[in-house]
């Protein structure tokens, strides 16, 4: 399962285990979506009770018909939601909302912005 901690860069900082902690400030997220890794403009989406509610139900269901992108684990779980919204800039659900657009990137390009992150580490 592919999460936002897996786009970070390593800091600097070392846990107990001598585990490098991930980097938020690696990720400018104010800039992603207007940047050169998004060349076709995201789908917007104004977010609504139920959107609040369950945000994994709507990405799922935006991004379930792109073989491109493996949103979904051995369990069932979908995995982009924290990715979605750090890319919109909301740290967590509870920051979600009503009224509030949220966007949703082109399959190919989130893969691709994925994989170029996945490297880089």
């Amino acid at each position: 399962m592919i999460t936002r901690y897996d786009l970070m860069s390593e800091s600097t900082q070392i846990d107990i285990d001598n585990d490098s902690f991930p980097d938020p400030l690696s990720l400018n997220y104010n800039d992603i979506l207007n940047s050169k890794d998004f060349s076709i403009p995201p789908l917007q989406y104004e977010i609504d009770e139920l959107f609040i509610k369950k945000p994994y139900m709507y990405i799922y269901t935006y991004y379930s018909n792109k073989p491109i992108l493996k949103i979904i684990d051995s369990k069932g779980n979908v995995f982009l939601d924290d990715i979605i919204l750090d890319i919109n800039n909301i740290k967590h659900k509870d920051y979600l909302e009503e009224g509030e657009i949220i966007y949703f990137p082109d399959a190919e390009e989130l893969q691709a912005y994925i994989s170029s992150r996945m490297r880089n580490k």
